[in-house]
């Protein structure tokens, strides 16, 4: 083996995987992937030696476990061609060893051990494949039956590979002892598959790299996909230091929600639309992204509430239509099941399309489904947090919405948690009663960068418009989170069907 070889990489084929990885694994080494039943230890191999295959290297595929039929149905499922990989079928072999052990009194353990190894040593040199995968350890572990004797063998495996420069794959199951970790200590690089259940929706996989001699890589959990067509790894966001400059103000389009936040929403920072259902959390920030496509700037809306379908009616019965702006590709859409997506996959898909769209301005609908996403509701922070972080670094103007619980959710009430914080700006909505009609009433309690206006406007909607009042003084009871409006009722909009009031005086989306 060259030194050139030597600090080549053999790639897994996997793109988020040979990212973690920084290209792939270190060429001519031993490595192990481990993990449970059924948490795609067999895929990931494929891929690792389908690469290689399509690379025009030399494939050699030994499998204990998985019969060379069971490997084919496993490439037919995803659409893949395992021809050109050498696949070495000792299942049989196996199978018959475990018999006739269960048939005699007689042990010929080790014998029978060894000249099952020599043949598969023996292939080795025949064939002197660039990559080797083993499947599995855990089969020979059986076979052998003994500790120094499989130690031996894998010893003879790794210095054969290491002297023919193949990149080994050993594949294994977490049995955990003394054995075990003798094996993974031999390894260049050990790489761990979990699958945990959800209490509804699809089961959660993830992969950690344990250990990578060499080589930096992100440690901990990256959550992991598998649909037809193979894995796929979603690399946990990394904290990101470089902060883009707060200098674009986004406007509204609507004078009065912008005269609450100062002038306008800055790029590069997070605003919480925070409120109970109905209060037009939703809707105000679909303003944000009609706005900014009519300057010719992309936005992505991710929606774990609603349908597209609902968004783009209501957006058009509130005189701020979307669908069109959608079909020129200004605005990205995308419907989300809280259940079939896990955090690290959403976190990816944002990432890619800010990168790869160009988004200037994102809005998460809402906070309360993406919490639903989560195995652990106590990392929510954690993700959110990396996931607003790299957006600021992005100059990427990020709208959260919130629901909170009941119609009129005290100021008390505590989500169980709490997500103001993660925001350099929050806006309040409310519902409020005048003259026993219900209304809505907004406020701006924090902005981080600069200035904002401390009062409370009225927020109505009607057929093609949204409209925002002036500012109102005569409340009570604001801090209990069930505001009284206690003024003058000419002071409060006129409704869309003809009351008379002052609402020439507010600011509508016309």
């Amino acid at each position: 083996m060259t030194e050139k070889e030597g600090f080549d990489t053999a790639p897994f084929g996997v793109q988020g995987l040979d990212q973690l990885l920084g290209g792939g694994l270190w060429r001519g080494r031993p490595y192990i992937i481990y993990g449970g039943p059924g948490t795609c230890k067999t895929t990931l191999s494929l891929h690792f030696a389908m690469d290689g295959a399509q690379r025009g290297e030399s494939v050699l595929y030994v499998t204990f476990s998985e019969s060379r039929t069971d490997l084919n149905l496993v490439a037919k499922s995803h659409e893949w061609d395992l021809g050109g990989i050498d696949v070495m079928d000792l299942t049989e072999e196996i199978a018959t060893q475990h018999t006739e052990k269960q048939q005699t009194v007689l042990s010929s353990d080790e014998v029978e051990f060894n000249e099952l190894v020599e043949s598969v040593l023996q292939s080795i040199r025949e064939k002197k494949p660039q990559r080797l995968v083993i499947d599995s350890m855990t089969d020979l572990r059986v076979l052998a039956n003994n500790p120094i004797l499989f130690r031996r063998q894998i010893f003879a495996l790794k210095r054969l590979s290491r002297e023919l420069g193949s990149t080994m794959l050993l594949i294994d199951l977490p049995t955990g002892g003394v054995q075990q970790s003798e094996i993974l200590d031999l390894a260049h690089g050990v790489i761990l598959l979990e699958e945990r259940m959800a209490a509804y929706g699809r089961s959660r996989r993830r992969l950690q790299i344990e250990k990578m001699r060499a080589k930096s890589f992100p440690t901990g959990y990256h959550d992991m996909t598998i649909d037809a067509g193979g894995l796929q790894v979603h690399p946990r966001l990394e904290p990101q230091h470089r902060k883009a400059e707060l200098s674009e103000v986004m406007s509204s389009g609507i004078q009065g929600l912008d005269d609450l936040f100062g002038g306008g929403l800055v790029s590069g920072t997070s605003s919480l639309f925070l409120g109970p259902a109905g209060s037009g959390k939703t809707s105000l920030s679909t303003l944000y992204v009609h706005t900014a496509a009519r300057r010719g700037e992309r936005s992505s809306v991710y929606l774990f509430d609603e349908t597209t379908a609902t968004f783009e009616r209501r957006a058009e019965g509130l005189g701020v239509p979307v669908k069109d702006f959608v079909d020129q590709g200004l605005i990205l859409e995308r419907q989300l099941a809280a259940g079939e997506i896990s955090p690290g996959e959403f976190s990816n898909l944002v990432k890619q399309d800010v990168e790869e769209h160009g988004s200037k301005i994102v809005i998460i609908d809402s906070l309360t489904g993406y919490a639903f996403t989560m195995l652990e509701e106590s990392l929510l922070i954690v993700h959110l947090h990396e996931l607003v972080n790299y957006l600021s670094s992005r100059g990427v103007l990020t709208l959260m919405v919130s629901t909170e619980h009941g119609l009129l959710s005290p100021i008390g009430y505590r989500e169980k948690v709490e997500l103001s914080y993660l925001a350099d700006s929050v806006l309040l909505s409310r519902h409020f009663e005048a003259e026993g009609v219900v209304r809505q009433a907004i406020s701006v309690i924090k902005k981080r960068y600069g200035s904002h206006e401390h009062s409370i406007r009225e927020l109505q909607f009607g057929r093609g418009r949204i409209e925002i009042g002036p500012p109102l003084k005569e409340f009570g009871a604001v801090l209990s989170g069930s505001p009284r409006f206690e003024g003058n009722r000419d002071q409060l909009l006129a409704s869309f069907e003809g009351e008379r009031g002052r609402s020439e005086k507010g600011e509508t989306n016309q």
